[in-house]
């Protein structure tokens, strides 16, 4: 059982993807702080004329030590959003239009807060790419950042809930998860290294890292599924029983 846990991002690039196809549950960390300029709220889109945008959804205000689930959007979130990814790409890529309705529909949910936005969305991409996986919550899971204690411990909390044998993510994660803690409690250590080549963007400039709703948008649903699932995965704590 191949467990992933990481913060609910807005449409994240492929990468990120990658990580849920590896995956067999999908732990989203809803509890930790909520920061204004991370992932949680925009993310990077094809700009029209040259280079990329960023676009999201409006948040209300919120003390700076509110957590995730905390964070309430504004009225007309969905119209923001939507507007300014039509803007983006009608007429700019080739699937744009498929994408375009199929965005319409998922974001036609009666929700203000981000969280619930955020899940609902990672699990409507994932399902039209293809990429099927069991989602959670570390909430649900009665997950906590404890600041007494080490950032891996997170890993070791989701795998015991959830009877993992390894815990997996991005390369980002290698300088926060040290290989001792998980040999001595017999599991697997991986990171996934995305293979993001440059895809067909027609007569535009491929840009590394923006939203999967680029690819998708020049790829299709099933397109981008197979282009995040281009990835190795470096294991630095052999799995039990694997490689």
């Amino acid at each position: 059982m191949h467990v992933a846990l990481m913060q609910p991002y807005l449409f994240p690039y492929a990468g990120y993807f990658g990580l849920v196809h590896a995956a067999d549950v999908f732990v989203l960390f809803d509890n930790v702080q909520y920061h204004r300029r991370g992932w949680m709220h925009r993310n990077r889109v094809h700009h029209p004329t040259s280079g990329w945008r960023y676009v999201g959804v409006p948040v209300v205000k919120a003390p700076r030590d509110a957590v995730i689930r905390d964070i309430r959007l504004k009225p007309g979130w969905q119209d923001r959003l939507l507007d300014d990814i039509i803007a983006a790409y009608r007429g700019q890529a080739q699937k744009a239009d498929a994408m375009l309705e199929w965005l319409t529909r998922v974001l036609d949910v009666d929700t203000s807060w981000l969280h619930e936005v955020n899940r609902h969305t990672l699990e409507a991409t994932a399902k039209h790419m293809g990429l099927p996986c069991r989602w959670e919550s570390a909430t649900d899971l009665m997950i906590t950042r404890d600041p007494d204690l080490p950032l891996w411990d997170w890993a070791r909390q989701a795998c015991g809930r959830l009877d993992g044998t390894a815990y997996l993510n991005l390369p980002g994660g290698e300088g926060i998860y040290p290989s001792e803690p998980f040999v001595d409690r017999g599991l697997g250590l991986g990171f996934i290294q995305p293979r993001l080549e440059p895809y067909d963007r027609g007569a535009g400039d491929w840009e590394a890292g923006l939203s999967i709703l680029d690819v998708i948008a020049h790829c299709g649903a099933k397109g981008a599924g197979a282009y995040a699932a281009q990835y190795g995965v470096l294991w630095t704590v052999a799995q039990p029983g694997g490689d």
